[in-house]
């Protein structure tokens, strides 16, 4: 009543349910990695080493030979067939048969057939929930999510994920300070007795704050680019996974510009970064003069 107590923010119902759903994807896509991590654990203990032809089990040649060898079909000439041209053109069949000697038991078998089902499933879950978000999504919101896909590291699905988390509410915090504290972004501190000590970054949201440290990951990795730039320069300092949260920060202001003020993300190269620091820097020593 008297406004002595910092209001909380809390979404509206509609933004409950596209945070149930985004929260619920990302549950169906982790249970999917532990599905196929355990594909590959049997199938390598079988002497399958499907991963060292194929980049990905997703794949379809990977997803061919996954079906035929749960259906009892061990003939390294017959799963050689299955590959495509392009993996057998650049691997080459004597590669191809050391991988692909291997054998099952029936009981393997079996185990095969129901974490391929189990797969499957989380996958035809994790497509209902994408068709279901798209139709909760207005047509605002899809525009800002395409602002935000043009952001380094971020794609669709971590698009949608910051909308359904706070993007339709990003208008409740006064600034983006506030906006990355609610996330989980902003340095903790402990002081006492003119003494300060280390702490954890504050709590927040551990969906918001998770995905926005996949994108800073994402962004730093980019070849020649700002972020990658920036990051090294941190991590000299402050060691690689503060930088890396510091870089999920930065990444998250730029974030709450585009949702508040509708900007347009524009990149920037590594030689951007170069020449703010050299200001900066000629800034400092003429302050020191």
């Amino acid at each position: 009543m008297n406004d002595m107590v910092k209001p909380s923010f809390i979404a509206s119902g509609k933004q409950e349910q596209l945070r149930e759903l985004t929260r619920m994807r990302t549950k169906y896509v982790r249970q999917m990695t532990r599905t196929k991590n355990q594909v590959i654990r049997l199938l390598e203990s079988c002497n399958f080493k499907i991963r060292n032809i194929v980049s990905d089990i997703s794949t379809k040649t990977a997803q061919r030979l996954i079906d035929a060898i749960s259906e009892g079909q061990w003939d390294v000439d017959i799963l050689i067939v299955l590959c495509h041209h392009s993996v057998r053109k650049r691997q080459g069949d004597d590669k191809l048969k050391l991988a692909l000697e291997g054998r099952l038991s029936s009981g393997g078998q079996q185990q095969l057939k129901m974490l391929i089902d189990d797969w499957r499933y989380f996958e035809k879950q994790k497509q209902k929930t994408d068709v279901m978000l798209k139709e909760l999504f207005t047509a605002e919101q899809q525009e800002m999510i395409r602002k935000l896909d043009e952001v380094e590291g971020i794609a669709t699905e971590q698009a949608e994920i910051v909308m359904a988390e706070i993007g339709a509410g990003i208008e409740s915090f006064a600034n983006a300070d506030k906006a990355a504290k609610y996330a989980g972004l902003t340095p903790g501190q402990c002081e006492s007795a003119d003494k300060k000590k280390q702490v954890k970054a504050v709590p927040g949201n551990k969906y918001l704050r998770v995905v926005m440290v996949q994108v800073a990951w994402s962004a730093v990795k980019v070849k020649n680019g700002y972020w990658m730039a920036e990051y090294q320069h941190l991590k000299k300092r402050i060691g690689g996974k503060k930088a890396i949260l510091a870089i999920a920060r930065r990444m998250f202001k730029a974030i709450y510009k585009i949702l508040t003020q509708q900007y347009s993300y524009q990149r920037w190269d590594a030689k951007r970064f170069i020449d703010n620091r050299i200001k900066i820097m000629a800034w400092k020593k003429a302050a020191i003069a």
